[in-house]
């Protein structure tokens, strides 16, 4: 059991473990990936909706846009005239901010569904990519097979592990030894 659990933090276990984590967080994160590739579609067709409204009302502006002198020429100089004016100001200065953001929105949309596409397409090379190695370490001859090489990387665990636990105690026999060191040196001179 000793041999099964040093092997599993070390080796071939390890990296295919590792392996298929990502593996499994990369599928996590493309699944979310296409749940929102999902919904944009209903962001260009909101976009589609507010150019079809635009459209069908640059008739109707264009038409009081053509004829806003002969209104305001109609009621000549009286205060109705002058209010008039600053409505249909105000109408124009509304209708080319919102000409301005439907492009702005059309654009955002264009540029992030291109970004989108190129990720996801990166992601799916990487989980072929992915898919092909898991294969591979799948088809590699199973650890147990081998009993020199699996003494081996016992061998090797054991005593990677007692040189981590002694590693404290190694530093301060180093430090205790540099310090005795210095201070013979110091007598010395």
């Amino acid at each position: 059991m000793q041999i099964l659990r040093c092997l599993q933090k070390c080796g071939k276990l390890k990296m295919m473990a590792v392996v298929r984590t990502s593996l499994q967080k990369v599928v996590v994160l493309l699944h979310r990936l296409q749940r929102m590739a999902v919904s944009s579609p209903r962001y260009q067709k909101l976009c589609k909706d507010i150019q079809a409204e635009i459209d069908a009302h640059n008739d109707i502006f264009k038409s009081i846009d053509g004829n806003r002198q002969k209104m305001v020429k109609a009621l000549g100089n009286s205060e109705e005239a002058t209010m008039l004016q600053h409505r249909l100001d105000d109408m124009n200065q509304r209708w080319n901010d919102l000409k301005a953001k439907s492009a702005s929105i059309r654009a955002h949309l264009e540029a992030s569904a291109e970004k989108w596409n190129r990720l996801l397409t990166s992601l799916e090379e990487l989980i072929k990519w992915l898919n092909i190695k898991d294969e591979e370490l799948q088809k590699q001859m199973p650890i147990g097979g081998d009993v020199p090489a699996l003494q081996l990387q016992y061998d090797h665990c054991k005593v990677s592990h007692q040189l981590h636990t002694r590693r404290k105690m190694m530093w301060r026999f180093g430090e205790r030894g540099g310090r005795k060191c210095s201070l013979e040196v110091g007598e010395l001179n």
